[in-house]
């Protein structure tokens, strides 16, 4: 069973998620766009990472480190990025 939520508005699913998407993107775009200081913070925490996963962890350390969530009312802990658990299957 799929259930969704609209104001007055008769859509299909098919298109009620794509608008709500569309809606959600543009109420946050200019608080998550990518800016220079952001770009160099995370080529320096990257800087000498030879596989994706070690570039990941380090993102991953240097966010817990470094980034303050002011929201926040505690401080989370953090023990590493969680595992990949996703099974990829082979094609024929």
């Amino acid at each position: 069973m799929l259930l969704y939520y609209t104001k007055d508005e008769k859509l299909a699913p098919e298109k009620y998620w794509p608008e709500v998407g569309k809606r959600i993107y543009e109420a946050y775009k200019l608080e998550t766009k990518v800016t220079g200081e952001v770009r160099a913070a995370a080529a320096s925490a990257i800087e000498g990472a030879a596989t994706p996963e070690e570039k990941i962890q380090r993102i991953h350390r240097y966010c817990v480190t470094q980034i303050k969530n002011l929201r926040a009312t505690t401080s989370p802990k953090s023990n590493g990025p969680k595992p990949n658990r996703t099974r990829h299957r082979r094609t024929r």
